[in-house]
């Protein structure tokens, strides 16, 4: 594995570290997919080049296999072994399994769901020894998975019960096992794109277990020209045995966005240093822009996902909005009559019900600090949205 080496971790499980110090751009890892195939969900595709194909409502095409009568352009099915879909083809032809070419109203294939799974499934038979130490122990979530009802019985249905069932394959692979490959390739699989531009999933063993980190410190590029070989390149200089970090999400979403999508599709919460930061490392990315200066930002108090709670603070301090109108300093209610409604030890605007209760943000100290310093409050003239004495109040809190 060049410069990396698996490790256990306590937290993280399987995982890779430095097998030696690594310097920015150095070759850490690369190795070819253990199998590859259609993305989840997806259209009529190609089985062997992944391009999408057309098909009329009642499945008529020209682009099908002679063998087996599954979806293949005119090209793939030229080059006769030079394809992905040998195998399956196979299978297919010996059950005589037709393709209806049924595509729902969103445009996905359920049929086609099979296809990676079978391919996993022909690879363990095909390299049992690879399968034993690489792939078998890759997570897979069935727990969780499991939770989510109507997703997991499309999956049994469509793929596990269909290969045993039509496909004739019950003596060769349980149910169970079935379920565990789905599994593994929804958590670990990775998407690529064919030479011509399509796109597909790849199994990677040994890539496939790298910790995730939302600020990476590697980069993967995938070479179809290559069958689909990938390269792990360090994107900073580690030291030996540092972790290596890729990410399981897009770096440019902010951190409800990263979450949402690790917690659906990875089934695990985030707590790197930039989900645990506001600022996210200072990039505010979830931040919103000041509307009403130029350097400002909101910044979110915290992010929550589920049950699990990332961060969570007090605000350092809270007070009206800069450029705005006048309102109670206690609560915030906007216009407040300052003739009439006012704090009496320091004549700044204070709604009546906050006048009566001290459990609000006017506090004393900033009453004394007014009122020791003779601070007048000039009311607004009549038409005025805008307060300028009160843009002070936050800065002194």
């Amino acid at each position: 594995m060049l410069k990396a080496r698996l490790e256990e971790d306590a937290v993280l499980g399987r995982c890779l570290a430095t097998a030696s110090s690594v310097e920015r751009g150095d070759l850490v890892l690369e190795e070819r997919p253990f199998a590859r195939g259609p993305k989840r969900d997806s259209g009529i595709v190609c089985l062997g080049c992944y391009q999408f194909l057309q098909f009329g409502e009642d499945g008529d095409s020209l682009d099908r296999c002679e063998l087996c009568d599954w979806p293949l352009c005119g090209s793939c099915a030229d080059e006769d072994d030079a394809t992905d879909h040998g195998g399956e083809c196979q299978v297919f032809s010996a059950a005589r399994v037709t393709f209806a070419g049924n595509v729902s109203d969103d445009g996905v294939c359920p049929q086609l769901d099979c296809i990676t799974p079978l391919r996993v499934l022909l690879a363990k038979e095909a390299n049992p020894g690879r399968w034993d130490s690489e792939v078998a122990p890759m997570e897979h979530h069935e727990e969780e998975r499991r939770k989510d009802a109507d997703v997991w019985h499309a999956d049994r249905v469509n793929i596990a019960q269909y290969l045993r069932g039509p496909c004739k394959l019950a003596s060769r692979f349980s149910e169970e096992l079935i379920m565990q490959v789905v599994g593994v390739l929804e958590v670990n699989a990775f998407e690529a794109r064919s030479s011509k531009g399509y796109p597909l999933r790849c199994l990677f063993p040994y890539t496939g277990i790298l910790a995730h980190n939302c600020v990476p410190n590697t980069s993967r590029s995938i070479y179809p020209s290559e069958g689909y070989k990938i390269r792990l390149r360090a994107m900073v200089d580690l030291e030996e045995g540092q972790p290596l970090h890729h990410s399981y999400t897009y770096t440019l979403d902010g951190t409800a966005q990263r979450q949402a999508h690790l917690k659906q599709g990875k089934f695990f919460n985030c707590k790197c240093d930039r989900c645990l930061d506001p600022s996210e490392l200072g990039t505010h990315f979830s931040s919103l822009k000041c509307g009403q200066c130029a350097e400002g930002y909101q910044v979110p108090r915290g992010a929550t996902l589920g049950h699990d709670l990332l961060i969570e603070e007090l605000p350092f301090a809270v007070g009206p909005k800069c450029n705005g109108p006048v309102v109670c300093l206690g609560c915030y209610e906007p216009d407040p009559d300052p003739e009439e409604k006012h704090c009496i030890d320091c004549g700044w605007p204070l709604c009546e019900e906050c006048s009566r209760n001290e459990d609000n943000h006017h506090s004393q100290l900033e009453c004394r600090v007014l009122r020791d310093a003779r601070a007048r409050f000039f009311p607004l003239p009549s038409g005025s949205s805008h307060c300028p004495q009160l843009d002070c109040i936050m800065p002194l809190r």
